[in-house]
């Protein structure tokens, strides 16, 4: 009976601490939120950047396979068999060597004519998709064994880069966060010393007529608990708040913006060059057909924009953006996912005004279900073949698919009403 008395004694006091000392308390309470708003913005801003080093590791992570020429078709299965064998190997699709030219003159562009009567210098081969990007010269040196492979190729220098800086921004990220931590744990420890410090009369007045030592820290505990969580939910709130009205503002935007062509940027990428909104008007003027337009983005690093990593998207996904919108639904589909890069997207404003705004009952995962949505409806998408955007790295426009637990949560729930609501219903058309 004691124990509860002194308990809720504790409680009592704990709180009426917090509303006699107002100031103290209310500069309590803006510190521990300034520490974990601040905490909370460069985890999800370090866990974006793995999340997004992750997602696009599958641009990155392809072997060309060249093989010897005049195989039979047999010879050509049992080195696909013998390839699929390989641990580290998540896909094998075979190109002949008119595939790969016909690839390479659309990534041409507009110089494709130069190879316009030339003789295909090019053999057939096998794409190799890896699992995992790291793997990429273990793997290389096993397949280069094999017998009837000519050649092997891929990107090495881009990978080891790619490897390098993911390496050293997930390294860099954690000992930021958890010196942050130690900040905010620091500061933290202050603010409650500072509040037993305005409290020491009254501390050794209790303690001069006998009270304990647990007696005199439990206010204290339950003063400091109190003041921790009014912080924290504050933090809290305010970094929800500033993903949680992401498509609201995207809508807010497309209303009060004029014109007849929209076109999406990240606030620290760039345009390509100064007749990249020429060049995208000029192809939803010459190509009325569709709808919507994307096109190539170069990443780059730092605070040089012509210093470029990869570019996106790869040879696979652009064969399946130009064409039927029900084929291209129905590609993302099979993908589980949107192939497209955000970054440069267009808009004519009639397909806005005939396929509606976003739907706002997806607080975060903007493209994917836009893109589902239009495609199902019938609108066409075309492919802009030339760089649009000069994407940075680690910048405000990297895909927010893993950041913190709350941030976690609420892209699960935007992909589970993705799924129910955008794919799993139609998902029997991949039967046709």
């Amino acid at each position: 009976m004691k124990l509860l008395s002194n308990f809720l004694y504790s409680v009592k006091q704990g709180i009426k601490g917090i509303f006699t000392n107002k100031t103290m308390s209310f500069i309590s309470i803006i510190s521990v939120s300034a520490s974990l708003i601040i905490l909370g913005i460069i985890t999800s801003i370090v866990l974006n950047t793995n999340q997004f080093i992750k997602t696009t590791k599958y641009e990155i992570n392809e072997i060309r396979v060249s093989i010897q020429p005049n195989l039979d078709g047999t010879s050509i299965e049992n080195l696909k068999d013998k390839l699929s064998n390989i641990e580290g190997i998540k896909s094998v699709e075979f190109k002949d060597k008119e595939t790969m030219l016909n690839d390479m003159k659309s990534s041409w562009g507009e110089d494709a004519y130069l190879l316009e009567g030339v003789e295909n210098p090019l053999d057939d081969c096998y794409i190799v998709t890896l699992e995992n990007s790291k793997d990429i010269k273990a793997v290389s040196s096993k397949i280069s064994t094999l017998d009837n492979v000519k050649n092997v190729e891929y990107n090495e220098d881009v990978i080891e880069n790619f490897v390098k800086i993911s390496n050293s921004i997930r390294n860099f990220g954690a000992v930021l966060i958890i010196f942050l931590i130690l900040i905010c744990l620091v500061i933290i420890s202050n603010t409650i010393k500072a509040i037993v410090y305005s409290k020491k009369e009254e501390i050794e007045i209790i303690k001069y007529v006998g009270g304990s030592d647990n007696f005199i820290r439990m206010p204290f505990i339950v003063e400091g608990f109190t003041i921790g969580f009014i912080g924290s939910t504050i933090a809290l709130f305010i970094c929800i708040y500033m993903y949680e009205y992401i498509l609201e503002n995207i809508n807010n935007a497309i209303k009060l913006s004029h014109g007849d062509y929209l076109v999406y940027l990240s606030n620290d990428d760039l345009f390509y060059s100064e007749n990249t909104i020429s060049d995208i008007v000029k192809f939803h003027e010459n190509n009325p057909e569709y709808g919507v337009a994307v096109g190539r983005i170069a990443c780059f690093k730092d605070e040089d924009p012509n210093k470029f990593y990869w570019t996106s998207p790869n040879p696979l996904h652009t064969s399946f953006i130009n064409g039927l919108a029900i084929d291209c639904f129905k590609s993302i589909l099979r993908f589980r996912g949107s192939f497209f890069p955000a970054p440069g997207l267009s808009y004519k404003r009639s397909t806005i005004d005939t396929y509606g705004l976003y739907d706002e009952s997806y607080v975060l995962l903007e493209d994917l279900p836009r893109f589902l949505q239009l495609t199902r409806n019938g609108c066409r998408i075309g492919f802009i073949d030339s760089i649009l955007v000069r994407y940075r790295y680690v910048g405000n426009s990297t895909n927010p698919e893993g950041n913190s637990n709350t941030t976690n949560t609420i892209l699960q729930d935007d992909m589970n009403l993705t799924l129910s609501k955008e794919m799993d219903p139609y998902m029997f058309l991949l039967n046709d």
